[in-house]
């Protein structure tokens, strides 16, 4: 197996974890290039602080477990065997930190 596909369940969710951190703490500003961009949140700036602490929240936590269960199933059945379920979870969390994220910009 690629030494790309077996280093991915890592990776991603640490690049996750690295971009979420700066979003969690309040402190990207409003711009087109990294944050959680929509509309709604280029539009005001009260507005962009809250649904970007909240995504970054969540990004953070995606990332987290993705590495927790990759862990827990390399170490249970062999970081090979392991890639493609630890990728099919990261892609599971980050869909739901994606949809919670839009879920609670939608209440503001």
């Amino acid at each position: 197996m690629s030494s790309l596909l077996l280093s991915l369940p890592v990776f991603i969710p640490a690049v996750c974890i690295v971009l979420a951190i700066p979003m969690a703490a309040g402190i990207v500003p409003p711009n087109w290039f990294y944050g959680f961009r929509t509309r709604k949140t280029l539009s005001d700036p009260r507005i962009w602080y809250a649904a970007n602490r909240y995504s970054g929240f969540y990004l953070l936590a995606a990332g987290t477990l993705s590495l927790a269960v990759w862990c827990f199933l390399a170490m249970k059945v062999g970081s090979v065997r392991a890639a493609i379920p630890g990728e099919l979870a990261m892609a599971t969390f980050l869909l739901a930190s994606v949809v919670a994220s839009f879920v609670r910009l939608n209440r503001m």
